[in-house]
Formats: C-alpha cells, structure tokens, sequence
C-alpha cells in the first residue's frame, strides 16, 4: 500500500492569506507576525491530506494559537537577545517542539497522530557547532556529513504518537559520502549549465532525503519515503511561473506557489518497507503499518 499527499490549496486562496497577513504584520511593525504565521500554516494544513493509508485519509490538523506563539517568540527572542546569540539552538529546538505539540494528522475514526520531539538545545547546539568547525576546517567539504548527523539527531529525537500512547520513532539512515556525491554532483552540473539543471538538483534531493527519512513502527514496521516527481517538469513548471510572475509584477508568484505545492505533494509518497511483527504492535500501530 502507497500513502500520497495532497494539496487542494488555491493561488487565490494563497493570495488572500499572505497579502492580508503580510499588511497587518507590516502595519503592527511585525507584532502581527505570529498570527499570520499560525493563520497561513492552519490554512496550508487545512488543505492537505495524507490519501490511501491503512487507517483511510488523515486530515491534517494544527491547534496553534498567535497568543501562544507570540509568547513563546517573545520569551526565547528575549533569551536570545540577552545571551548574544548563545541561546539560538534553545530557541530552535524549543520552537520545534512547540509546532509539533500543535500538528496533528487524525483518521476517520478519531485516532490522533502527533510527533512527539525530545530533542534539546545543548544537544542541537554541539551538533551544529562540531558540524560548523570541522565545515570551516576542511573548506565546506565536510558539510554534507554535517547535515546528515543533524538530520539523524533530529529525527531519532522524535516519537510517533497515537492518542499518546508511543507507537514507534523517526529515523535517518542517510550516509554522509552518498549526500556529498549527490550535492557535488547536482552543483557541478547547475554551474556548468549556468542553472539550468537547479530543477533536476532540487529533485535529487528530494529523493535522498525522503528515501532515507524512516518511521519505524512498534513490531518491525518501517516507513520510508519517496519522490517520483522529475526535473523536467519542474523545469517547465518554474520556467512559465517565472515568467508569468514577471508579467504580472508578481501577482502570478501566489498561483505559481500554490501549482509548486500541488506538484511537490502529489509526487511524495510513503510505502511500508519492513516485515510485520504483528503479535507484538499495538492497535494503532498495527493499523499504521499494515501493508
């Protein structure tokens, strides 16, 4: 069985939230910002679907409130501010948690799914500053390395969780060799063709990321993702959205945004790759990953 996202969202639809949400944020000198942001991701979610799991349809939902992310916004900024930038990976990592305690995917009979991160600031902080030392040091070439061991840290810091009971865990199981293959290959190629191959690149990406991105569910279970999109019909997608965009003094970029979502949606998809275990699965889990 193959999940596949779906987007239903609308250019003008689009239009109307960030062009209202962009004037209040800029008439409240940034103030607003928080609401906008909550009001653009319920929207987003609102449109979205996760088709043809073994549990039927998850809409997707998220219970955030601008308040809420104003004082949260307010309280790790200031600690920011105060600590000259040494707070940065708190303020991450606690943000993170926030909109995952807000996003929720729920089943026609009521089952709610949420991801559940643990992940903390001192451990994200010694990632990244490992990760951006041994960069510096080896000119960038060890970047690729880098971002793989944040992914993995990031993704093994975070449950899946069914009406609160844990169900499983996120892995990444992408090697640090095959990235920088894949990003000095894709950039080679982008410089050579003087971008023409970016669309290409964006889609190898894509692959990677998604292919080694795993859900492991309780029993022997594995989620993987995957794209099936191609780089030559983005390619012409963004070539006719630049240009539309360009003709109409920006107007288009709203419906160019929306047709981009639609594509990158509909060609992201989730198979079940592990065998069951199913004496051992709870309910949900045994519902998740049946296959």
């Amino acid at each position: 069985m193959e999940s596949r996202l779906e987007f239903k969202g609308t250019g003008r639809e689009l239009f109307k939230q960030l062009f209202v949400g962009a004037l209040l944020t800029g008439i409240t000198l940034g103030i607003y910002g928080p609401w906008f942001l909550v009001k653009l991701v319920r929207y987003v979610t609102s449109v979205s679907t996760i088709r043809n799991t073994p549990r039927g349809d998850l809409t997707l939902e998220y219970d955030a409130t601008g308040g809420a992310l104003f004082k949260e916004g307010l309280i790790t900024g200031l600690l920011t501010v105060i600590t000259l930038g040494i707070y940065t990976p708190w303020m991450i990592a606690r943000m993170l948690r926030f909109h995952q305690t807000h996003s929720k995917a729920v089943d026609a009979q009521g089952t709610t799914y949420q991801l559940r991160g643990n992940l903390q600031g001192g451990e994200l902080a010694s990632t990244v500053l490992v990760g951006m030392l041994l960069s510096a040091i080896t000119l960038t070439l060890y970047m690729p390395w880098s971002l793989v061991k944040l992914q993995k840290l990031i993704a093994q810091k975070t449950e899946l969780v069914a009406d609160g009971q844990i169900i499983g865990h996120l892995d990444y199981s992408g090697e640090g060799g095959k990235l920088f293959a894949t990003m000095f290959v894709g950039q080679l190629l982008t410089i050579i063709t003087f971008g023409i191959y970016a669309p290409w690149f964006q889609v190898k990406m894509l692959q990677f990321n998604l292919n080694h991105t795993e859900i492991h569910i309780h029993g022997g279970q594995i989620i993987r993702g995957d794209f099936d999109g191609a780089g030559n019909e983005l390619f012409v997608m963004n070539l006719v959205g630049g240009i539309l965009t360009g003709l109409t003094l920006g107007i288009y970029g709203f419906w160019f945004m929306a047709k981009v979502m639609q594509y990158q949606f509909a060609h992201t998809s989730y198979r079940n790759t592990g065998r069951p275990s199913l004496p051992s699965l709870p309910a949900y889990g045994a519902g998740l990953a049946t296959a």
